[in-house]
């Protein structure tokens, strides 16, 4: 199974793009982030004069030129040009609502090897060490960027993401689990494709996995490079290097 996951925040920006491949055989789960900068070519919006631009605000191009609940498909679209990839279903959710759903299951853990500080956004200093984090200041942590750089913005997403699984998996009872996973799937404000049949298979996968068995994939930096707009706009341009990683890990012959 193939899925599209998007976080989205107040301006309908794609700010977390993960691609994700299920493997119910072979028990595993691939995800691979793409980079919100990455600026490439816009295949449906040459009517609005916009041919190129970054890949995270497609998403908001659908929505505000073709209507609500269409920026999905914009985004979708130029995924597909760009890496030749489909899905075969979709979750977005916004910032606001993915904290409620951490907050739901008790907040997440994490360690941190060295401080992080996002003060200059207002979005918190966490020192080196351990850290518990509700909801809020998880998203708060995940939104943290200019520090260092996307590239690392993308790891501490990742990192949270791994911290949800470990609290799912080792301190919430599966009826629990079965509850908010059914919540999920009728919460008006998610958009979504998935349906209450495939809440089970997927919980029951869930609770067969490892750490191990999960593979969080960052395209390494020196397959883009970041340029500035003619407009002065900090942008990454990916090598064709990328298209081949993420068509290997969405076709399943990763290594």
């Amino acid at each position: 199974m193939s899925v599209l996951v998007l976080g989205v925040d107040k301006v309908s920006q794609a700010d977390a793009i993960r691609l994700v491949r299920i493997d119910f055989i072979q028990k595993s789960v691939t995800m691979i982030a793409i980079p919100r900068d990455f600026y490439l070519p816009i295949v449906d919006m040459a009517d609005h004069g916009i041919e190129i631009g970054r890949i995270n605000a497609t998403y908001g191009y659908g929505e505000y030129y073709n209507g609500r609940g269409m920026g999905i498909v914009s985004i979708a679209e130029n995924l597909n040009y760009n890496y030749n990839v489909t899905f075969d279903h979709y979750i977005v959710m916004n910032f606001d609502n993915f904290a409620k759903y951490i907050d739901i299951i008790g907040g997440v853990d994490i360690y941190l090897e060295n401080p992080v500080n996002g003060t200059i956004q207002n979005l918190g200093y966490y020192s080196q060490g351990d850290h518990h984090l509700d909801g809020e200041s998880a998203i708060d942590f995940m939104r943290i960027r200019y520090i260092d750089s996307d590239f690392y913005r993308v790891r501490r997403q990742n990192q949270v993401l791994m911290a949800i699984y470990d609290k799912v998996k080792n301190d919430i009872n599966l009826g629990k689990i079965i509850n908010i996973g059914f919540a999920f799937v009728s919460d008006p404000s998610v958009q979504s494709d998935f349906a209450v049949k495939n809440v089970m298979p997927l919980l029951c996968l869930a609770k067969l996995l490892t750490p191990e068995d999960i593979q969080f994939i960052e395209i390494p930096q020196e397959m883009y490079q970041g340029i500035k707009t003619t407009s002065g706009a900090a942008v990454k341009i990916p090598d064709d290097r990328v298209v081949e990683l993420i068509q290997s890990i969405m076709s399943g012959n990763y290594q």
